[in-house]
Protein backbone atom coordinates (compact mmCIF):
# COMPACT_ATOMS: atom_id res chain seq x y z
CA UNK A 1 0.00 0.00 0.00
CA UNK A 2 1.57 3.04 -1.34
CA UNK A 3 1.74 6.21 0.44
CA UNK A 4 -1.13 7.78 -1.36
CA UNK A 5 -3.40 4.94 -0.42
CA UNK A 6 -3.03 5.77 3.62
CA UNK A 7 -3.93 8.97 2.75
CA UNK A 8 -7.23 8.64 0.92
CA UNK A 9 -8.23 5.93 3.87
CA UNK A 10 -7.51 8.13 6.04
CA UNK A 11 -9.44 11.04 4.10
CA UNK A 12 -12.67 8.39 3.87
CA UNK A 13 -11.89 8.08 7.57
CA UNK A 14 -12.31 11.74 8.90
CA UNK A 15 -15.25 12.60 6.60
CA UNK A 16 -17.15 9.76 8.49
CA UNK A 17 -16.10 11.16 11.74
CA UNK A 18 -16.64 14.69 10.43
CA UNK A 19 -20.64 13.70 9.98
CA UNK A 20 -20.64 12.28 12.98
CA UNK A 21 -19.19 15.36 14.78
CA UNK A 22 -21.68 17.56 12.73
CA UNK A 23 -24.68 15.44 13.58
CA UNK A 24 -24.01 15.41 17.52
CA UNK A 25 -23.18 19.22 16.93
CA UNK A 26 -26.94 19.71 14.54
CA UNK A 27 -29.14 18.05 17.43
CA UNK A 28 -27.58 20.16 19.77
CA UNK A 29 -25.15 17.56 21.07
CA UNK A 30 -22.61 20.21 21.05
CA UNK A 31 -22.43 23.89 20.87
CA UNK A 32 -19.78 24.45 18.08
CA UNK A 33 -19.71 23.39 15.20
CA UNK A 34 -16.45 21.03 14.80
CA UNK A 35 -14.27 23.58 12.34
CA UNK A 36 -11.06 22.04 13.53
CA UNK A 37 -11.75 18.84 12.15
CA UNK A 38 -13.15 20.10 8.99
CA UNK A 39 -9.72 22.37 8.53
CA UNK A 40 -8.09 19.54 8.65
CA UNK A 41 -9.78 17.36 6.15
CA UNK A 42 -9.95 20.11 3.63
CA UNK A 43 -5.90 20.05 4.40
CA UNK A 44 -5.72 16.48 3.64
CA UNK A 45 -7.77 16.90 0.53
CA UNK A 46 -4.83 19.78 -0.27
CA UNK A 47 -2.08 17.52 0.34
CA UNK A 48 -3.77 14.41 -1.54
CA UNK A 49 -4.36 17.53 -4.80
CA UNK A 50 -0.72 17.88 -4.34
CA UNK A 51 0.54 14.63 -4.76
CA UNK A 52 2.28 13.47 -7.99
CA UNK A 53 2.50 9.74 -8.01
CA UNK A 54 -1.48 9.13 -8.14
CA UNK A 55 -3.18 6.25 -10.30
CA UNK A 56 -6.72 6.46 -12.35
CA UNK A 57 -7.68 3.40 -9.28
CA UNK A 58 -7.21 6.32 -6.91
CA UNK A 59 -7.89 9.31 -8.36
CA UNK A 60 -11.46 7.99 -8.46
CA UNK A 61 -11.84 6.89 -5.40
CA UNK A 62 -10.27 10.39 -4.21
CA UNK A 63 -12.85 12.35 -6.48
CA UNK A 64 -15.45 10.38 -5.49
CA UNK A 65 -14.82 11.06 -1.56
CA UNK A 66 -14.44 14.58 -1.84
CA UNK A 67 -17.95 14.40 -3.82
CA UNK A 68 -19.48 12.72 -0.98
CA UNK A 69 -17.94 15.43 1.25
CA UNK A 70 -19.52 18.39 -0.95
CA UNK A 71 -22.33 16.58 -0.35
CA UNK A 72 -22.46 16.58 3.37
CA UNK A 73 -20.85 20.28 3.35
CA UNK A 74 -24.40 21.57 1.31
CA UNK A 75 -26.41 19.40 3.52
CA UNK A 76 -24.49 20.90 6.43
CA UNK A 77 -24.78 24.36 5.23
CA UNK A 78 -28.75 24.00 4.81
CA UNK A 79 -29.09 22.37 8.39
CA UNK A 80 -27.54 25.19 10.23
CA UNK A 81 -29.17 28.17 7.76
CA UNK A 82 -32.30 26.37 9.54
CA UNK A 83 -31.53 26.04 12.66
CA UNK A 84 -29.99 29.52 12.77
CA UNK A 85 -33.15 31.21 11.23
CA UNK A 86 -36.56 28.39 13.15
CA UNK A 87 -34.19 27.64 15.81
CA UNK A 88 -35.97 24.03 15.64
CA UNK A 89 -33.09 22.40 17.26
CA UNK A 90 -32.32 22.42 20.97
CA UNK A 91 -29.42 21.03 22.84
CA UNK A 92 -30.08 18.72 25.57
CA UNK A 93 -29.85 21.46 27.88
CA UNK A 94 -32.71 23.15 26.79
CA UNK A 95 -34.54 20.53 26.80
CA UNK A 96 -34.73 21.31 30.23
CA UNK A 97 -33.99 17.37 32.60
CA UNK A 98 -33.24 15.47 29.44
CA UNK A 99 -30.42 14.04 30.56
CA UNK A 100 -30.74 13.03 34.22
CA UNK A 101 -28.80 10.17 35.86
CA UNK A 102 -28.27 6.79 33.89
CA UNK A 103 -30.77 4.40 34.33
CA UNK A 104 -29.26 1.88 37.61
CA UNK A 105 -30.80 -1.20 35.68
CA UNK A 106 -33.52 -2.25 33.61
CA UNK A 107 -36.76 -2.10 34.66
CA UNK A 108 -40.33 -3.04 33.56
CA UNK A 109 -42.54 -0.42 31.52
CA UNK A 110 -45.40 1.10 33.45
CA UNK A 111 -47.48 4.51 33.38
CA UNK A 112 -44.38 6.09 34.57
CA UNK A 113 -41.60 4.51 32.94
CA UNK A 114 -40.28 3.07 29.47
CA UNK A 115 -36.94 1.92 28.44
CA UNK A 116 -35.78 0.43 24.85
CA UNK A 117 -32.70 -1.05 23.90
CA UNK A 118 -31.19 -0.45 20.52
CA UNK A 119 -27.79 -1.12 18.52
CA UNK A 120 -28.97 0.74 15.74
CA UNK A 121 -32.24 2.84 15.93
CA UNK A 122 -32.75 2.73 11.94
CA UNK A 123 -33.59 -0.49 12.90
CA UNK A 124 -36.17 0.09 15.41
CA UNK A 125 -37.79 2.74 13.86
CA UNK A 126 -41.17 1.72 15.50
CA UNK A 127 -39.61 1.33 19.21
CA UNK A 128 -38.13 5.14 18.95
CA UNK A 129 -41.57 6.04 17.79
CA UNK A 130 -43.33 4.22 21.27
CA UNK A 131 -40.42 5.95 23.18
CA UNK A 132 -40.87 9.32 21.59
CA UNK A 133 -44.63 9.08 21.97
CA UNK A 134 -44.48 7.88 25.97
CA UNK A 135 -42.13 11.01 26.66
CA UNK A 136 -44.52 13.84 24.83
CA UNK A 137 -47.75 12.23 26.53
CA UNK A 138 -46.30 12.03 30.14
CA UNK A 139 -44.76 15.10 29.26
CA UNK A 140 -48.00 16.82 28.93
CA UNK A 141 -49.45 14.47 31.73
CA UNK A 142 -47.23 16.52 33.87
CA UNK A 143 -47.33 19.93 32.69
CA UNK A 144 -43.91 19.82 31.49
CA UNK A 145 -43.61 22.47 28.70
CA UNK A 146 -39.44 21.63 27.83
CA UNK A 147 -40.37 18.59 25.33
CA UNK A 148 -41.36 20.29 22.46
CA UNK A 149 -38.81 18.41 19.71
CA UNK A 150 -40.83 16.83 16.48
CA UNK A 151 -40.65 13.45 15.96
CA UNK A 152 -37.85 13.72 13.14
CA UNK A 153 -35.68 15.67 15.56
CA UNK A 154 -35.94 13.46 18.40
CA UNK A 155 -35.42 10.32 15.93
CA UNK A 156 -31.81 12.05 14.48
CA UNK A 157 -31.12 12.56 18.17
CA UNK A 158 -31.73 9.11 18.90
CA UNK A 159 -29.67 7.79 16.40
CA UNK A 160 -26.28 10.65 16.94
CA UNK A 161 -26.71 10.27 20.77
CA UNK A 162 -26.41 5.61 19.73
CA UNK A 163 -23.75 6.40 17.52
CA UNK A 164 -21.73 8.81 19.71
CA UNK A 165 -22.05 6.32 22.60
CA UNK A 166 -20.97 3.32 20.75
CA UNK A 167 -18.41 4.80 19.43
CA UNK A 168 -16.93 6.53 22.77
CA UNK A 169 -17.34 3.28 24.14
CA UNK A 170 -17.13 0.48 21.84
CA UNK A 171 -20.47 -0.94 23.72
CA UNK A 172 -22.97 -3.29 21.79
CA UNK A 173 -26.05 -1.34 22.40
CA UNK A 174 -27.36 1.70 24.19
CA UNK A 175 -30.53 1.21 26.31
CA UNK A 176 -32.59 4.46 26.79
CA UNK A 177 -35.05 5.19 29.51
CA UNK A 178 -37.90 7.92 30.08
CA UNK A 179 -39.25 7.74 33.67
CA UNK A 180 -41.13 10.14 36.05
CA UNK A 181 -39.06 11.33 39.12
CA UNK A 182 -42.00 11.15 41.55
CA UNK A 183 -40.23 13.86 43.89
CA UNK A 184 -39.98 16.25 41.82
CA UNK A 185 -43.16 15.38 39.29
CA UNK A 186 -40.68 15.66 36.02
CA UNK A 187 -39.58 13.52 33.28
CA UNK A 188 -36.39 11.96 33.28
CA UNK A 189 -34.53 10.80 30.27
CA UNK A 190 -31.31 8.74 30.52
CA UNK A 191 -28.94 6.78 28.01
CA UNK A 192 -26.39 4.18 29.37
CA UNK A 193 -24.02 2.08 27.26
CA UNK A 194 -24.94 -1.91 27.01
CA UNK A 195 -21.91 -4.23 26.59
CA UNK A 196 -23.88 -7.24 26.77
Amino acid sequence: MTKTDDLINELEYRIRQLKIEYDIFLVGGKNTPPLNLRNKLESLIQQILDSRNISYSQKFKFNTLVARYTAHKELWRKKLQEKEEKGILRSEEELGELLGAPAEAPVQEDANQYTFITTDPSRHYDSVKEFYQFMQQTSQRLGQKDFNMNFDKFFDFIQVKTAQLKEKYSCRAVEFQARVNEEEGKLKFSARVRHK
